[in-house]
């Protein structure tokens, strides 16, 4: 009956040094994908910033395509029949 108690014991302890040397593991790589994960969000953050400006360039641009493509046609705001 003692042989049983110190085999469930030594068990459990073994059971739970396996579980805590995975858990740490797992932390551990878990820490390290976060930190690629945030520093993945800051380069898409930078791209994201530098897109937004080159949108507005373009669409300055576009505006100014589109005034002139129209100018003496019905499109045209100021067309002299209206």
């Amino acid at each position: 009956m003692i042989e049983l108690v110190i085999g469930a014991a030594l068990g459990a302890l073994v059971s739970i040094l396996i579980a805590e040397v995975y858990h740490r593991r797992s932390s551990r790589d878990f820490n390290t994908i976060i930190g690629r994960l945030q520093e993945k969000n800051e380069k898409l953050g930078k791209m994201i910033a530098n897109l937004e400006g080159w949108h507005e360039l373009h669409y300055e641009d576009l505006q100014t395509i589109r005034k002139h493509s129209v100018a003496g046609t019905p499109d045209d705001p100021e067309y002299p029949y209206k």
